[in-house]
């Protein structure tokens, strides 16, 4: 199990640094948030930059374009996707909602990319946790799109909403459980010993990408804790 660090810093400098900081890592380059056809400044050569550099240092990254300035899923945002794929990204990031064709076009160039890029398909709810049926359900569409990773993130609301998302677990595909909002931060904690393949943590309190999220070095604390009270037994 991994820790994932979004990468929402404005600047190519700023990008660069925590890169440099990021040990063993894997990286979510949001590019919607770096980008400055987003929120950020960096422009095309930038974001090419990032991927090669992180690829070049052994990390994975995962490429997320959501809304740009223009919004919805439009060509420019596609062709952003297939930029971070092309610079070394290790997986992709496609919404559950996306269009099919936006999804396809995605899926067919991975597939034709002379290595194993995984795709992610996630859903998010910042409403509410469905119930368990449809949550299994929501799991099993991502899948039926052709994800390698399940990726579900939605808003809790109360220890039964965590134990709802947890509950998928039992699952033996690759599922990535998260809760949003502060009764959720328990869902990031324990995805570390139930099978996630990584889950998501900050660079600092000021650049949190969700609600409920956890910043890497808390998040390293807290691991640390729970593996040295396992090694002292009952």
């Amino acid at each position: 199990m991994s820790l994932c660090l979004s990468l929402s810093e404005p600047t190519l400098e700023g990008c660069k640094k925590l890169l440099g900081d990021l040990g063993s890592c894997i990286v979510e380059v949001r590019v919607d948030l770096i980008s400055n056809e987003g929120k950020g400044e960096v422009d095309e050569a930038g974001v090419r930059e990032i991927f090669k550099t992180a690829a070049n240092a052994g990390t994975p990254a995962i490429v997320t374009v959501r809304d740009l300035k223009e919004a919805g899923f439009t060509d420019r945002r596609l062709e952003l996707v297939k930029l971070g794929i092309e610079s070394g990204a290790s997986m992709v990031d496609i919404e559950i909602e996306a269009p099919e064709s936006y999804r396809k076009a995605i899926v067919d160039y991975v597939r034709q990319i002379n290595r194993k890029v995984e795709i992610i398909v996630s859903y998010h709810n910042y409403e509410l946790t469905p119930e368990l049926e449809e949550l299994k359900r929501l799991v099993d569409t991502c899948f039926d799109y052709e994800a390698d990773i399940a990726k579900l993130a939605t808003a809790t609301k109360s220890v039964q909403d965590s134990s709802r998302l947890l509950s998928l677990y039992a699952d033996t595909r690759k599922i990535v459980a998260l809760g949003m909002g502060k009764q959720g931060t328990i869902t990031r904690v324990a995805a570390t010993k139930l099978g996630s393949p990584f889950t998501f943590v900050a660079a600092s309190k000021e650049t949190l990408t969700a609600p409920g999220q956890l910043t890497l070095d808390d998040m390293k604390s807290i691991m640390e804790t729970i593996d040295s009270s396992e090694n002292i037994g009952a």
